[in-house]
């Protein structure tokens, strides 16, 4: 079954945003401008009326309306008229729309005129100066125009040229499509308000329209960084910490988002390309990081298995897009709509994967998480029914804050994960003597003593097995010697069942009518050290020691669907279980809750009385992991 180890995840991850962090220096970087203002904070002015536009079209009813039947049947296809902007203007394929308008009476040093187009290239002349060209970077994609004005132009004509930026790529790949257009619908250009101002005045504008996604930003990256640092400095172990980390992460990408969804960051940077590019980058990105998020609340293999390999979609879908991107066969806007599709389909997915973890695997620590993910749907949904309702001015406040409110969520569990901690508090060090106590006890001095009395017997025949049965003291005192010195050091099973074979094998030389056997598949995983062998004396000491003719210990060892599963096996005079429920403790419940609490375990006791007993561990693949980091 695939499955990725915490290390690859993040090799993964480290990689993705190496490659990001390249590429923006490499490609988005040099394309970064920034403008610079100031002064009173007022509304821009509009600049939308009695502009006069020049430009050739094929629409017939355009040219009937401003030319005579002689000019027409000419081959005239030139009009002139005078609109209010927002417009759409049947400009021919491939053709110039030409907008001329005199300048307003300027009061200050510089102002600024602002204007967004899509898949345009655009000249702006004030007189016979070309006072701003946009790049030629970023084709097909939406831009923001910000071209300062300086009071020397104090009245002049403002010129501003339009013109489909299509590359030659797509216009050959299109020509056929072009030649089959209704000409009575060809090409509308569609051109939006122009506002002028202060740079103030800008900020303000840009503030207005949609300010609550910079206003999220800062919060989210705020946040974001405070979560960061309390994961360093916050002191238990890296895997009860993995929460609080994912989750900054995620928080400081969408933070970066949001901010790049605000009009005014494009103001107070003057980004056009940049900005597509990193929003491209950051939605792949913030689909990884929901997912390892996601993946700390999965412990099914199968389920696990599903979030590995979306993990890796995103990561093939991440190359993939930027190659075509250099290759000009995608643009980042359209790897940006694609990416914001991935995510949401990803989050249904995932949502249901975490109900069914959290609902049928018995994982309550979830629920929390789900409920954030449910209210994050939802936001998404609401943004959409706004959106289809109002496309012109839906609301924009559902986004993000359901956005806020989701990871408040998860930031709230991860805090509280990260900071419990079994540690050195008065309950903790009772709790550390009570635990030296009870190994002291399971040291077996009678065993020892008794081993000893029938070594030396051996050593006086000259029995060959003396030698083994001096390697079998050596171990089964060393591992308890051990135990007491490192109570719940995390050891491999392989070490572990090391000392469960010295304990049967001593005791197999007093007692001849014991038989055992060891039948482990899989050794390869950790477990807290001495928590195995006291089940296999509790079964030898108390299921088979009540018989009269002896009887036989399995211990076994194998993989399965949900993870590493052990056995202890005994044909003894088996137990009443529900002394397991009472008051008072017995040392069997305590090590299947140390199990529990450290391992998320999940235990399973079958005994009858004059049967015997079957005591099942399962221990989920990824806490198994994450035990290496203890």
């Amino acid at each position: 079954m695939f499955h990725l180890q915490e290390r690859q995840l993040h090799i993964i991850l480290g990689l993705l945003f190496g490659v990001s962090i390249l590429l923006f220096c490499i490609m988005a970087l040099p394309e970064c401008a920034m403008d610079t203002g100031k002064h009173q904070l007022e509304t821009m002015k509009d600049y939308s009326e009695a502009w006069v536009c020049d430009y050739e079209t094929d629409n017939q009813d355009k040219l009937a309306e401003y030319l005579d039947a002689e000019a027409i049947a000419a081959g005239s296809n030139s009009i002139r008229e005078v609109v209010t902007l927002p417009a759409s203007l049947p400009v021919a394929a491939d053709g110039t729309l030409v907008m001329t308008n005199k300048l307003p009476d300027i009061i200050d040093d510089m102002i600024y005129m602002t204007f967004e187009t899509k898949r345009q290239s655009v000249e702006v002349y004030a007189g016979q100066d070309c006072i701003y060209k946009s790049s030629d970077r970023g084709q097909n994609m939406s831009k923001f125009h910000m071209i300062p004005i300086l009071s020397q132009y104090r009245g002049t004509n403002v010129t501003i040229k339009l013109k489909e930026d299509v590359d030659e790529k797509e216009e050959k790949a299109n020509t056929d499509a072009r030649e089959k257009r209704d000409k009575k619908n060809a090409n509308l250009l569609k051109v939006g308000k122009i506002r002028y101002g202060s740079y103030s005045q800008l900020v303000a504008n840009a503030f207005s329209e949609n300010g609550i996604y910079a206003v999220t930003a800062v919060i989210l990256i705020v946040f974001s960084v405070l979560m960061m640092l309390l994961w360093f400095w916050i002191p238990n172990m890296a895997y009860k910490k993995r929460v609080l980390i994912n989750a900054g992460l995620e928080g400081f990408g969408l933070g970066i988002l949001f901010a790049l969804e605000s009009h005014l960051f494009q103001v107070l940077t003057g980004w056009n390309y940049s900005i597509h590019f990193v929003k491209a980058v950051m939605i792949l990105l913030i689909g990884v990081l929901h997912l390892q998020l996601v993946r700390c609340f999965i412990y099914k293999k199968k389920v696990l298995s599903l979030v590995d390999m979306g993990i890796l979609f995103y990561g093939v879908c991440y190359v993939s897009f930027m190659v075509l991107q250099g290759f000009s066969l995608m643009s980042f806007e359209t790897i940006y709509l694609i990416g914001k599709i991935l995510f949401g389909i990803a989050l249904l997915i995932y949502t249901i994967v975490l109900m069914v973890a959290v609902y049928d695997y018995g994982r309550k620590e979830g629920r929390m998480v789900l409920f954030g993910n449910g209210v994050l749907l939802l936001s998404i949904l609401a943004q959409f029914v706004s959106w289809i309702l109002n496309k012109e001015n839906s609301s924009d406040v559902y986004l993000p804050l359901g956005f806020l409110l989701y990871l408040m969520i998860i930031w709230f569990y991860g805090l509280k994960q990260a900071v419990y901690v079994k540690n050195p508090s008065d309950t903790g060090k009772e709790e550390e003597v009570r635990l030296r106590g009870q190994i002291v006890e399971q040291i077996n001095p009678n065993l020892i003593f008794a081993s000893f009395h029938t070594l030396q017997k051996m050593i006086k025949n000259g029995s060959e097995n003396s030698v083994k049965m001096i390697y079998y003291i050596s171990v089964y005192f060393r591992d308890n010697l051990r135990a007491l010195d490192k109570a719940g050091e995390v050891v491999s099973f392989e070490e572990e069942l090391e000392h469960i074979i010295a304990y049967l094998q001593l005791q197999k030389t007093r007692n001849q009518s014991l038989n055992f056997a060891v039948e482990c598949k899989e050794k390869d995983f950790k477990i807290p050290r001495h928590s195995i062998e006291p089940m296999v004396e509790n079964a030898v000491k108390y299921g088979i020691a009540g018989k009269e003719h002896g009887g036989n210990v399995v211990v076994r060892s194998y993989r399965r669907e949900d993870g590493y599963a052990i056995q202890v096996i005994d044909d003894g005079i088996g137990f009443d279980k529900t002394i397991l429920t009472r008051k008072s403790e017995t040392a069997l419940l305590r090590l299947l809750d140390m199990l529990k609490s450290s391992c998320k375990a999940q235990t399973e006791i079958i005994s009858k009385e004059g049967k015997g007993t079957v005591i099942t561990i399962v221990l989920p693949m990824l806490e198994n992991d994450l035990l290496e980091e203890i």
